[in-house]
């Protein structure tokens, strides 16, 4: 896939409660992740990745 974007090939994007909040992507062999949001209260939620 060396002709794709990192976004297509690594990338993850983040929604919450169905609103987009973040992409994250990483160097080939590395891992990604993202932060916690702690100005948000503290409730379910629905995640999608």
């Amino acid at each position: 896939m060396t002709n794709r974007h990192a976004f297509g090939q690594s990338g993850v994007d983040l929604y919450l409660d169905g609103v987009y909040r973040s992409t994250s992507t990483a160097p080939k062999g590395k891992q990604i992740g993202f932060a916690f949001f702690p100005d948000l209260p503290t409730q379910d939620r629905e995640v999608i990745l």
